[in-house]
């Protein structure tokens, strides 16, 4: 078993950082501490699709899964679903120059996910903005049943996706024997590139330190592009990572 110190580990994305919260809060509420959610400061708001308006199409949706930095800094986002894909589109040319306030946990900035659901009119657009457990939501398959998911099940793909590129879980030297027996369940994304996106912990046993190092591992994995009907889409997947010390 490979051992490395948990200091070396990489930066930990938002969304699973506050799933471990969320997960250690089982035993206790105060490791949460005092939360407050980050929020939209300032937004540039999308143009309404000509293409649409052209066929009498005056409203819709988008549904985004957004990471923030400790800064507020926005590290990563999808499009989950939308009632038209054009939405998305014009949203692309815009979210760059969002800008976030980050969140707090007495007092200090933390990483923090958030949930935005975008609500175009032809007049202007308005916004509903959720916390990180809408994420895991998400990883489930729970959608806004009024949008079309941009998520592929694995049920809908020509195959299941297969891994080009694994990386085996490194455990932490500093964690106690005791505790190096057990089990991590990853959700993520699999994109239409292959890659793993925004990992979220689903259920684990042991050391909680299991799950930072199968997050460390799971973020370089690399998949074929999952597909439906020969075009690349996006899905959900999980992974199960056993851990066992080597001693009875």
């Amino acid at each position: 078993m490979k051992l490395l110190n948990s200091h070396t580990i990489r930066n930990i994305s938002a969304v699973f950082l506050a799933m471990v919260l969320m997960a250690s809060s089982s035993a206790s509420a105060a490791l949460l501490g005092n939360v407050t959610r980050a929020e939209i400061k300032e937004v540039v708001n999308p143009i309404y699709p000509m293409s649409l308006s052209s066929m009498g199409i005056y409203e819709g949706s988008a549904t985004l899964l957004i990471e923030l930095d400790s800064e507020g800094k926005m590290t990563d986002w999808l499009a989950v679903s939308a009632s038209k894909p054009e939405f998305v589109t014009a949203l692309e040319r815009v979210i760059d120059k969002w800008t976030f306030t980050p969140a707090t946990r007495d007092g200090e900035n933390i990483p923090y996910a958030l949930s935005v659901n975008v609500k175009f009119k032809s007049e202007g657009i308005m916004m509903a903005v959720n916390g990180v457990q809408m994420v895991q939501a998400y990883l489930y398959g729970r959608f806004d049943t009024h949008e079309e998911r941009l998520v592929s099940q694995y049920s809908e793909l020509d195959k299941m996706p297969t891994p080009v590129n694994i990386v085996q879980p490194k455990v932490f030297s500093d964690i106690p024997e005791e505790g190096r027996d057990g089990y991590v369940v990853l959700g993520f994304f699999i994109d239409n590139e292959g890659n793993v996106r925004m990992p979220v912990l689903m259920e684990y046993e042991g050391d909680i330190r299991l799950a930072y190092s199968a997050y460390d591992a799971l973020v370089q994995w690399k998949f074929e592009a999952p597909k439906v009907n020969g075009k690349t889409t996006m899905c959900r997947a999980s992974q199960k990572f056993i851990f066992t010390s080597g001693k009875k």
